[in-house]
């Protein structure tokens, strides 16, 4: 991570500190159409059933559709307690799927429309 983080170059303009940028200009805010993507509601029983058993095991406040359990912290502990909720409500998932970085739509290979 850390030679990722060197090899990239410099930016143009300073960085922001507390939502200004150092040259006191506004940084943009999000669009309400960047929040939709940022953060997409359960639609299904079978995606509201996985994001749920994503809240529990995770304690977190929030899941989407969009989001990935890998990248929400998930752990292979985690991830046993998902797989035996969702064997539970008949969802079949195994742990090295919920790590595997797939969103919850992907993994039920359900549409987003």
């Amino acid at each position: 991570m850390l030679r990722l983080a060197r090899s990239r170059p410099l930016p143009d303009r300073p960085a922001a500190v507390g939502g200004v940028s150092c040259l006191d200009e506004p940084l943009p805010l999000l669009t309400a159409l960047d929040a939709v993507d940022a953060y997409l509601l359960a639609s299904s029983s079978r995606q509201r059933t996985l994001a749920r058993a994503s809240l529990s095991a995770l304690a977190i406040e929030q899941v989407g559709v969009h989001d990935a359990f890998s990248l929400l912290g998930g752990t292979r502990l985690t991830a046993g307690q998902v797989v035996q909720t969702a064997v539970d409500k008949a969802l079949t998932v195994s742990p090295d799927d919920l790590l595997s970085g797939r969103t919850i739509a992907e993994l039920l290979g359900e549409s987003l429309s």
